[in-house]
């Protein structure tokens, strides 16, 4: 079959010889086709549709008509690829908004019928209660009465008369408001939950793309005509579960990618790729502009937030996502776990593409969908660390050299241990070879104790006029695992701002720390050992503060 494909970034030459021998776009249509959703890829913040479409070409020139693409649609993005007939040549592509009185989504237009017709049908019944309500006062109102001058006291079969008719209407109208009512519940009850379901897919828009395909062929036959566009209104965002068996040092890390769409058009049965590529942020870097820097009464006081935000050399980032669990405690049956279909991956020089397995359906309703990508297990180095002052608790930490083929991109991590869920945390971007740490939460076998020692004020002679206060502190960890295990003790000394403000460690009293500015941070001590099982630690801790005895330094 012989293959052409035309886009909007075709050269200029070949766009004014379409023009030469391409009618006008009112140009009849030949053939109009349904082209359905065969495949999708995701990226994070956008989507490529693939729609494929069977065509009986004639010979000649001719126009292939496919309408109906959501409003989400980037016209700019739209390509064309036909294989056909011997000689096929796509002439040119038009494109076209059109617009409409009436929204144009089918599901949701079906549900605005749907949620119409039991308004209507609730306004029925409420009529039907109000007949029924002034039924009821006319059947109350009734007295038996006499034509003459002088009424009569009535008889008493006028009154069983009276009370019997008053008894079976008024029963009659209560008994049809009683059910009329119960009906008005189940119709209220019905609208809540059409408004939830319109809700979830509305998007109001009332005009559609249209494409026109101008085609050349020397002889009639059957054709493919694949359109590929980009969309709005899609992401995915990676998910993962961290699952570590303490006992073994094992580390099982699942990789699933959540995918929404609100596009506009639902995904049935089509073939999911996960890419971890952003066709929309831009190609262009930002470039730096001259930093002016001033004495403070010379700066401008109201400088744009932004401006603010370089000067003082800040940037604001948050990671935001949510998580989603769906771990079930462990039981003892004689069925199987399932496991979650994987997805092949491909990794090119600049991004990953996980293509999942068989095909899947996604409605443009906004819910989250997960889908199974990777899973990566390894052996990894278990430690502790503790920050006794603040929480005097162990905390197990897991270490890992990353070994995969693709990126870890940032996103939310439930942690298992032994089975359990112990908490959700978020993971930071991981290449290849990089390490990757997870905290697991507090290790209930390695206690930890954190006692002041002394705490003593000495203020020194008329000569030296400082003020000089010490403090002394023990830490005592006790190993109860069944193996060594790697403790790291965290503290800090301050660290001062004025000249006349010294601090200095008790070398004599205290262990000497493995590291010094911990992790580049200012003051920061860590003590770092390797803790045979059932042993215990002491690591003590001293510093002392000097400054002017007229002076005040908080804290001291």
């Amino acid at each position: 079959m012989n293959r052409v494909f035309l886009s909007w970034g075709a050269p200029l030459w070949m766009v004014c010889m379409a023009l030469l021998v391409v009618p006008a776009y009112g140009a009849p249509v030949d053939a109009s086709v349904e082209a359905p959703i065969t495949a999708v890829t995701v990226y994070p913040g956008t989507a490529q549709v693939t729609r494929t479409a069977q065509v009986q070409l004639r010979s000649g020139t001719g126009v292939v008509m496919i309408a109906g693409l959501p409003d989400q649609v980037i016209a700019e993005s739209v390509r064309i690829a036909a294989a056909g007939p011997e000689g096929l040549t796509i002439a040119s592509v038009e494109s076209r908004w059109q617009h409409q009185s009436e929204v144009v989504g089918s599901v949701e237009k079906k549900l605005q019928g749907e949620l119409q017709a039991l308004k209507d049908q609730q306004r029925a019944i409420n009529d039907r209660i109000a007949v029924s309500n002034d039924q009821l006062n006319f059947i109350r109102g009734i007295r038996p009465h006499s034509d003459a001058k002088e009424v009569a006291t009535p008889t008493p079969a006028q009154w069983e008369a009276t009370w019997k008719l008053i008894g079976t209407g008024a029963s009659a109208s209560l008994k049809e408001i009683q059910l009329q009512q119960i009906k008005l519940r189940e119709v209220m009850r019905q609208v809540e939950q059409k408004q939830h379901e319109l809700q979830q897919v509305r998007t109001g828009s009332r005009k559609r793309l249209e494409v026109k395909v101008h085609y050349q062929t020397p002889s009639g036959g059957k054709a493919r005509f694949t359109m590929k566009y980009q969309v709005r209104g899609a992401s995915w965002t990676p998910r993962y579960d961290a699952r570590l068996d303490a006992d073994s040092g094992q580390l099982v890390l699942e990789q699933t990618g959540q995918v929404q769409q609100r596009s506009g058009a639902d995904w049935s049965g089509v073939a999911l790729t996960l890419s971890t590529a952003r066709p929309t942020m831009g190609t262009n870097m930002p470039e730096p502009q001259p930093w002016w820097i001033d004495l403070a009464q010379n700066f401008p006081v109201n400088l744009p937030r932004s401006e603010m935000a370089f000067s003082s050399g800040m940037a604001d980032g948050k990671l935001m996502a949510e998580v989603m669990s769906d771990d079930m405690p462990r039981r003892r049956n004689p069925m199987k776990a399932a496991k979650m279909a994987q997805a092949t991956t491909h990794v090119a020089t600049f991004a990953a593409e996980y293509q999942v397995a068989g095909t899947h359906n996604v409605p443009s309703d906004g819910a989250p969908h997960r889908f199974g990508l990777a899973t990566y297990q390894g052996a990894v180095d278990l430690s502790v660390h503790s920050y006794p002052q603040v929480d005097p608790r162990g905390y197990l930490m897991a270490q890992w050299d990353f070994d995969g083929k693709a990126p870890l991109l940032p996103g939310r991590v439930s942690l298992y241990l032994d089975g359990e869920l112990v908490g959700q945390s978020a993971l930071s971007l991981t290449r290849p070879g990089e390490e990757l740490k997870l905290s697991f939460g507090v290790d209930d076998k390695v206690r930890v104790r954190y006692e002041v020692d002394t705490n003593q004020r000495s203020q020194s002679g008329i000569i030296s006029h400082k003020k000089r206060v010490e403090r002394r502190y023990r830490m005592i960890v006790d190993n109860h695992h069944s193996r060594a295990i790697t403790v790291t003790l965290l503290d800090r000394v301050p660290v001062p701002k004025n000249d006349d403000i010294t601090v200095r460690l008790l070398s004599k009293y205290t262990t000497a720390p493995t590291k010094t500015d911990y992790k580049d941070r200012k003051g920061v001590l860590a003590w770092i050992n390797d803790m045979a099982p059932g042993s215990s630690l002491e690591t003590r801790f001293g510093y002392e503060v000097a400054y002017p005895a007229d002076e005040v330094v908080p804290g001291f």
